[in-house]
C-alpha cells in the first residue's frame, strides 16, 4: 500500500500544471477515492500523522465528494465515506462500522491573487460541520483541514486531503481523516450572453456570437468578427480587415477616392489616364499629361497659364494679358496691339495718342478745319474751296499716326428727316474717302450721320442753320 501510495503521489506532481486550477467552464466537481481514519495521532495530537502502520484504510472507491465552485476563491463540497474499520485509538478493537459525512466551505488558494490559476496545483483549506458513525455512537463534528486537487487535464485530477473532525461524542472520538482519490470536473461554465461559448473562451462574452468566431458576432457575415472588422456593417475581405474593395484596386472602399473605378494607390485609388500624377477626376485634361500645379493641364510655352486657358499658347506671356505677350508693357497684348513695340493706349489700340501738352491746340484746328468743309447744295460733294482745309487735317493725322478718328456728319432740319440722315452719312463718308486717297488709312477712321438730330444751333435762324450744316472730326481715345 505504501508503495502504491508514493507512487501515485509521485505522479500527480509529475503530471500536475497541466491544466488551470480552476475551470469556469467546468464548475462541479466529483471526487471518489480511498479513504484513511486516523485515531492513533489526536493524542498526543499529530503524532505520527502519517505513519501508515496508524492509518486503517476502506475499501477503494469507498469516500465520494460532490463540490461546487462559487468563484475563484469558494466552494462548497459534500463527501461522504463508509466502512468497516478495526483500529481506533492505539489499539484494535474488532471491526466496528464507521461512517462520516461532511458539509464543508473551501476557500481556494489558487484564485489568481495568492497563487495563480494557470499553475495546476490547486490548493485549499476546508472547514465546515460534519456527521459521524463508529459502531453504535453517533455525533455531530466540527471538521477543519487542508488539501489538493493536482490537475492531470483540463477535467481530471488527483486529490490529497487531511481533515481533523472533533467529534461531539466522546465514544465516537476525534480523528484525522485523510482521503486520496480521483477528482473529476463536469457541467457548462458561464456563459453571460448565452451563445453556446464560455465566458472564459468567449472574446465577446456579453454580445452573442458565432462559435467559428470564439463568441463574436459577424453583422455582415463576411467571417471577420465585428470587434476586428474596419467595416462590421458591410461584406469585405479579410486581407482589408473586413472592407471591401469593388473595384479590385488592392484599396479598401472606405480609404479608395474613387471605390467604383480601379486606380493607383499613390492617387488614392483614383485612375489617372494620361498618366501624369493627377487623378482623373481632378484632371482637368485628363487626355493630355499636364501639370500638378495646373490641375493636369499642360503649358507649352511655360508661362504658368494652361494652354487650354492661354489665349496665346505658343508665346510666354502674361496671366495679366491672358497667356499672351505685351512687348511694349501698354497693358495692350501684342495681338490686340497695332502699335507692339511703342507704348499706347487701351483706348486708341495700344498706340501712343497726341501729346496732352499739344492736344487741345490739335483738335483746336481739326475742329476749325472741319467747319470749313464745304459741300454742293443738297449732295455729297465736297467744294474745292474746303480742300486746303482738308490737307491740313490729312498732314496733322500723318503726324499723329496712331491716332484714330471719328467723322459725324449733321443737317438743319430743313427738309425731311429721313433725308437730311442719309445726305448726313453720305457727306460723312465723302470726307473719310478724301482723307483715305491721300493716305490715312482706313483702319483709322469711321464715319457717321446723325441727320438733324444734334443740332450745334438754333434752326429757328438762318446763322443757326448755317452751324448745324456741318461736319466733325473728333479724336478716338
Amino acid at each position: 500500500m505504501k508503495k502504491l501510495i508514493t507512487l501515485i503521489f509521485c505522479s500527480a506532481f509529475l503530471f500536475a500544471g497541466k491544466a488551470n486550477s480552476q475551470n469556469v467552464d467546468h464548475p462541479w466537481l466529483l471526487g471518489f477515492g480511498i479513504h484513511f481514519v486516523d485515531y492513533s495521532s489526536v493524542d498526543p495530537m499529530f503524532k505520527g500523522i502519517y505513519d501508515f502502520n496508524d492509518f486503517k484504510s476502506v475499501p477503494a472507491f469507498s469516500k465520494l465528494d460532490i463540490a461546487r465552485n462559487l468563484n475563484k476563491s469558494f466552494a462548497l463540497e459534500l463527501s461522504v465515506a463508509a466502512a468497516s474499520i478495526n483500529r481506533y485509538g492505539t489499539s484494535a478493537n474488532g471491526n466496528q462500522f464507521f461512517a462520516d459525512a461532511d458539509f464543508l466551505v473551501k476557500y481556494l488558494l489558487a484564485n489568481d491573487y495568492l497563487l495563480k490559476s494557470s499553475c495546476g496545483f490547486d490548493p485549499y483549506i476546508a472547514v465546515g460541520p460534519g456527521f459521524s458513525k463508529l459502531g453504535g455512537n453517533s455525533g455531530f463534528a466540527i471538521n477543519a483541514g487542508i488539501g489538493t486537487n493536482l490537475w492531470l487535464s483540463e477535467t481530471v485530477g488527483i486529490r490529497l486531503q487531511t481533515l481533523y473532525n472533533g467529534s461531539s461524542e466522546d465514544k465516537v472520538g476525534d480523528y484525522f481523516h485523510h482521503t486520496l482519490g480521483l477528482v473529476v470536473r463536469f457541467g457548462s461554465g458561464k456563459d453571460s450572453d448565452k451563445d453556446g461559448v464560455a465566458d472564459k473562451d468567449d472574446k465577446c462574452p456579453t454580445v452573442a456570437g458565432l462559435d467559428a468566431l470564439m463568441g463574436c458576432p459577424d453583422k455582415d457575415g463576411d467571417g471577420i468578427a465585428d470587434n476586428e472588422d474596419a467595416c462590421p456593417d458591410i461584406k469585405g475581405l479579410a486581407s482589408f480587415k473586413g472592407c471591401p474593395d469593388s473595384d479590385g484596386d488592392g484599396i479598401a472602399d472606405k480609404d479608395d477616392a474613387c471605390p467604383t473605378t480601379a486606380g493607383k494607390s499613390e492617387l488614392n485609388g483614383c485612375p489617372d489616364k494620361d498618366g501624369d500624377g493627377v487623378a482623373d477626376k481632378d484632371d482637368k485634361c485628363p487626355d493630355v499629361a499636364g501639370l500638378t500645379t495646373l490641375a493636369g493641364c499642360p503649358d507649352k510655352d511655360g508661362d504658368g497659364m494652361a494652354d487650354a486657358e492661354d489665349q496665346c499658347p505658343d508665346q510666354k506671356g502674361t496671366s495679366e494679358m491672358a497667356g499672351c505677350p505685351d512687348r511694349d508693357g501698354d497693358k495692350v497684348a501684342d495681338k490686340d496691339d497695332k502699335c507692339p513695340d511703342v507704348k499706347g493706349l487701351k483706348t486708341n489700340n495700344g498706340c501712343p495718342s497726341i501729346d496732352e501738352a499739344k492736344k487741345k491746340e490739335v483738335l483746336a484746328k481739326i475742329s476749325f478745319a472741319a467747319k470749313s468743309i464745304q459741300f454742293e447744295t443738297g449732295k455729297d460733294v465736297i467744294k474745292k474751296v474746303s480742300y486746303a482745309r482738308l490737307d491740313t487735317v490729312v498732314s496733322i493725322m500723318k503726324e499723329y499716326e496712331y491716332t484714330n478718328w471719328s467723322i459725324e456728319g449733321h443737317t438743319d432740319n430743313v427738309g425731311k428727316a429721313d433725308k437730311n440722315l442719309d445726305l448726313s452719312k453720305r457727306r460723312a463718308a465723302a470726307v473719310k474717302t478724301y482723307f483715305t486717297n491721300k493716305g490715312i488709312s482706313e483702319a483709322r477712321l469711321q464715319s457717321e450721320g446723325f441727320g438733324d438730330t444734334k443740332p450745334a444751333a438754333d434752326n429757328k435762324t438762318a446763322a443757326g442753320k448755317a452751324t448745324n450744316r456741318r461736319v466733325e472730326i473728333k479724336l478716338n481715345e
